[in-house]
């Protein structure tokens, strides 16, 4: 009976052993887990603000595509009043 005892005793104390080294595990792997997805975090907030800098700087590329758009019927202008008065003076 004492060996009965003993063994069963033992084995309690295995299992909690291994129990507490699953519970340890699995803490280290949550804290893991917390790093990660605080980088993940990061990554997005990071990506976020590159994204509206890109809006931003198509915003600007797209006002000046319309100001160029704009120079450039003033120029046609220009070139056909030139032309107007070539053609009125024969040259």
């Amino acid at each position: 009976k004492i060996v009965k005892f003993a063994s069963d005793i033992t084995a309690r104390v295995e299992k909690q052993e291994a129990d507490a080294h699953g519970a340890s595990r699995a803490y280290h792997i949550s804290a893991e887990t917390e790093k990660v997805a605080e980088q993940g975090t990061l990554v997005i907030q990071e990506t976020a603000r590159e994204m509206r800098q890109i809006a931003e700087n198509i915003g600007a590329s797209a006002k000046l595509v319309g100001q160029l758009g704009d120079r450039s019927e003033q120029i046609t202008a220009i070139v056909n009043t030139i032309r107007g008065i070539a053609d009125q003076t024969n040259l």
